[in-house]
Parts: structure tokens; C-alpha cells; sequence
């Protein structure tokens, strides 16, 4: 059938991870960030195909038992951590890594049955003020988990704020991160994706890696072939329906797009109920046949309007490309007014997934 799909390359995946592990310097290692499947991608997928990271992240407890029931060996970092005893014996049970980031849970981990075995990484709160532990909770932290025989503390991380559009706010919560971790044998991780190709990491242990992976930019002014990264997804659809329509007549609802001309549009199969954003304005760019044409109307929850004027040879049948291939995701946000997160990770489950494993 002629539906939506999203074609994923775990070549690119795998060459973006192998980019920025040049980036950094050769003792700071990747941690993948794969929650949210991914940013769409596939979580296990991803596991899978990468070699050179051994450690993945993800935002839930479900998140990561989900992949060690599926095999993953690589070891995986719960960002939220847990708050009851019953999900921190399900993270012990499938050894997964937890985060500290409140009282709170440093309380629960004292009541830990002597035979456990738990690993951790405290999260300091640098200047984002989200989650982490303050400066004056951080030693009082450490100091008890670190007398626990059944906890292992696996490093200290932070996490920035506006690492891809304010470099003096990240060189504050750097100074800041820095002056914590100067003094400690321990291993440490506040840079993300933005930081790490801005090159503002110093000597840290990890680098932790999310968009970038996927092989789009995080920056504003800047497209992942730009920054040497090649990006791993594509959105296709198919036209629908190829029709006349005249001057002066509106198309799609309310009406918010009239024609100037008589001209001739292609319907195409996908909407927002897909995860193609219902933001996306006139003008925004598809590609069918490698040709560039506007969107016109409203994005409604199945299908899209495209005017391909009166010359083009676009039929029932064919292809067109919503993003990847030639057509940046990150200008398709831009159009839609929204940030390439929320494209990538809002790729609805009804849409199939592919994979192809050679870099074209």
C-alpha cells in the first residue's frame, strides 16, 4: 500500500557517532541518548547498529528495561531516576543505571537490601534549575552514598540550558560544574550535542550525544551537513490525487489559501495525525520527483495540499519527500515554527518504519 513511511540509515547514525567521538578528546567517551525510541529512530535499533558507544540514556524506567528485555547488554543511564523502592529493585533487577537528583531518593537508596548491587550517577544542578542537587546537598550526598557498600557512584553530570544559543550562559554553568567536580576522582559529563561541537567540554569523561546522533544540528543558524553530520531519516508519502484548481479558489479548511492562478494540486497522503506538523505554513517545501514545491493550506489529519503548477508531470503514485533526502529537517521545523525534537520524535506509530544500513 502507497502509505507514509520513514526511512531510518543507521550508516549515518553510526558515521555521526564516529564524528563526534572525534570531536572530543580521547578520554571522553559517548553516552547515546536514545529515549523517546530514539528521537523516533528506534531505541534498540540504534543499540544495535552502534559499536562505538557503549553506554545509552534514555528518559524512563520503562524505557529501559523495554531494551534489556530485548537483549541490550550495553549498559543504559535512567535520566529520571526512580521514587519508589518497588521501580529501584526493578532497575537493580535488569541493571540498569540510575540518576540522583533529589533527597529524596539518596533516602531510598538507604534502605537498599544489603545484597544489591546499584549503580548511580548524582546529578548536579549547574544553573538550569530543573532537576539536580544544589552545591551545599551535593558533598552530603556523595558522602552518603558513597558509605553505602551496595552503591556504586559512576560519575557526576550536569546538564545545559541554552548550550546552542547563549555560550556565556554555558561557560557559567561550566565555571560552575568545574568548580564542583575540580578536586574529585570522578568521572563527569555536562556536554551535550551543542557543547560538544562548539568544542566548550574540557577535560570531561563523557559527552552525552542526542540530536547530533541523529544527524541534525542544534543550532539555529547551522544545517547537519554544516557541522560534516549526515542526517539518518527520511519522511515520504504518495500523491493522492492530482487536480485542476482555479484562480481565486480557496483550498483545504477555513480557507487560508487562495489561489492567484489556475494551477494544478497535488493531494498527498499524510497529515498531522501522521506526525507532519499542522504548523507547517504555505510554502513550506516538499520534494516530489527531486522537485521542489509549496504547501498550500492547512495541514489537516490525513492529507496535505501541494501546488505543483501547470508544467510539472506529478501523477497519482508518486513519492514525496516531507523531510531528509536533500530537504533539511531542520527548515521544515523553521516553516512549522517548532524545533526538530518535536518532528522527529512526533512520527506517529502509524507510519512504518524502515532501515537501510549504507550510506548513499
Amino acid at each position: 500500500m502507497a502509505e507514509p513511511y520513514l526511512l531510518i540509515n543507521l550508516a549515518s547514525i553510526r558515521h555521526n557517532a564516529e564524528l563526534l567521538k572525534s570531536k572530543a578528546n580521547n578520554n571522553c567517551e559517548l553516552i547515546g541518548v536514545i529515549k523517546a525510541d530514539a528521537y523516533g529512530h528506534g531505541a534498540l535499533e540504534v543499540c544495535q547498529a552502534t559499536d562505538s558507544i557503549n553506554i545509552f540514556a534514555v528518559a524512563r524506567l520503562s524505557e529501559g528495561v523495554a531494551l534489556k528485555l530485548a537483549g541490550v547488554e550495553k549498559s543504559i543511564l535512567i535520566f529520571s531516576g526512580v521514587n519508589t523502592h518497588d521501580d529501584l529493585m526493578t532497575a537493580i533487577k535488569f541493571g540498569l543505571i540510575v540518576t540522583i537528583h533529589s533527597e529524596s531518593q539518596i533516602e531510598l537508596l538507604q534502605e537498599l537490601p544489603s545484597e544489591s548491587n546499584l549503580h548511580c550517577w548524582v546529578k548536579f544542578d549547574s544553573g538550569m534549575h530543573r532537576l539536580g542537587l544544589h552545591s551545599d546537598e551535593l558533598d552530603r550526598a556523595l558522602s552518603i552514598l558513597s558509605s553505602l557498600h551496595n552503591v556504586k557512584i559512576d560519575g557526576i553530570f550536569s546538564h545545559y540550558s541554552s548550550a546552542d544559543n547563549d555560550l556565556e550562559r554555558s561557560r557559567l554553568q561550566l565555571n560552575n560544574f568545574d568548580d564542583l567536580v575540580c578536586n574529585r576522582t570522578i568521572n563527569t559529563s555536562i556536554t551535550n550535542s551543542a557543547g560538544l561541537l562548539q568544542g566548550y567540554f574540557r577535560e570531561q569523561s563523557y559527552a552525552r550525544v542526542g540530536l547530533s546522533l541523529y544527524g541534525i544540528s542544534p543550532f539555529s543558524n547551522k544545517n547537519s551537513s554544516d557541522l560534516g553530520l549526515i542526517t539518518s531519516q527520511s519522511l515520504i508519502a504518495f500523491v493522492t490525487s492530482v487536480r485542476r484548481h482555479k484562480k481565486g479558489e480557496p483550498v483545504g479548511y477555513d480557507g487560508v489559501w487562495v489561489s492567484d492562478r489556475d494551477t494544478n494540486l497535488a493531494v498527498v497522503g499524510i497529515g498531522y495525525a501522521d506526525g507532519y506538523p499542522r504548523s507547517a505554513k504555505s510554502g513550506t517545501p516538499v520534494l516530489i520527483n527531486g522537485v521542489e514545491y509549496p504547501l498550500v493550506g492547512r495541514v489537516s489529519m490525513d492529507l496535505v495540499s501541494i501546488d505543483v503548477g501547470n508544467d510539472s508531470d506529478v501523477k497519482v503514485g508518486d513519492k514525496v519527500t516531507l523531510w531528509g533526502g536533500g530537504l533539511p529537517v531542520e527548515h521544515i521545523a523553521k516553516c512549522a515554527d517548532v524545533i526538530p525534537y518535536e518532528l522527529l520524535t512526533g512520527v506517529s506509530k502509524r507510519v512504518r518504519r524502515y532501515y537501510s544500513d549504507n550510506l548513499k
